[in-house]
C-alpha cells in the first residue's frame, strides 16, 4: 500500500523508512497511519448510542411516574335491624358520569359487534383512566362475552363529553340479544354512572 510523503506528496511504500524523492523520514507518517482512528470512531458511536438509550430510559421513567387520580368507593353504612352497623359490602359509587341512551348504539359490522356512545363527566374533578365496559347478553339474558376499551378523552374534564368505541368478535347469539354498558377505572373500580 502506498502512502503520500508529508513533505513532497510523492507516493511511497508503507514500509519505507524515508521518501525516495526528498529523503523525509516516514516513520512518523506510518505511526500516524497505524493509529486506530476507526476504532476510536466506533467507540464514540457505541458511547453515543448507550447515552441515547439511557436518556430514553430516563424520559420513559419520568413519563410513567405521572400521578394519577383514583377514586375509591366509601364503605357502606347500612341500617341493620335499626342499629346502623357498618356492612362490609361497598356502597355503589356516587354518580360521576352520565350517559344518554340516545348517544349509545351497537351493531354488527365486518365480523365484529361494535358499540359506540358518548359519556359526560358530571363530577367536579377530572377523571383519568376511564374505560367503557360492554357486556353482550343473549336473548335469555345469559352473558355471551364482555369487552372493554378506554374512552377517547383521558382525562375527561368536569362537564366534558367523550366518545367511546368497544369492539368484540361477532357471535351469532348476539343477534337477538342486548349489549349493556358500564364504566370503570383501569384498576377495575366501578365508576357510578347515571343513565338517561
Amino acid at each position: 500500500m502506498l502512502i503520500p510523503c508529508p513533505e513532497c506528496d510523492n507516493p511511497c511504500a508503507q514500509d519505507a523508512t524515508a521518501c525516495p524523492k526528498c529523503g523525509k523520514p516516514l516513520a512518523e507518517v506510518a505511526a500516524k497511519k497505524g493509529t486506530p482512528k476507526r476504532r476510536i470512531d466506533a467507540l464514540g458511536c457505541v458511547i453515543g448510542v448507550f447515552g441515547l438509550i439511557v436518556l430514553v430510559g430516563i424520559f420513559a421513567t419520568l413519563g410513567t411516574n405521572r400521578p394519577t387520580q383514583t377514586y375509591r368507593t366509601p364503605t357502606n353504612v347500612r341500617a341493620s335491624e335499626g342499629m346502623g352497623a357498618p356492612d362490609s359490602v361497598p356502597a355503589p359509587p356516587r354518580n360521576l358520569l352520565r350517559m344518554s341512551y340516545r348517544d349509545y348504539h351497537w351493531c354488527q359490522e365486518s365480523g365484529y359487534a361494535i358499540a359506540t356512545g358518548r359519556v359526560t363527566n358530571i363530577s367536579s374533578v377530572p377523571l383519568d383512566n376511564v374505560m367503557a365496559v360492554v357486556e353482550f347478553e343473549a336473548k335469555d339474558g345469559s352473558l355471551i362475552t364482555s369487552s372493554d376499551s378506554m374512552i377517547d378523552y383521558q382525562p375527561i374534564l368536569p362537564g366534558q363529553s367523550s366518545p367511546f368505541t368497544v369492539m368484540e368478535t361477532w357471535n351469532p347469539a348476539m343477534a337477538k340479544g342486548t349489549a349493556g354498558v358500564s364504566f370503570k377505572t383501569v384498576l377495575g373500580e366501578p365508576i357510578g354512572t347515571e343513565y338517561k
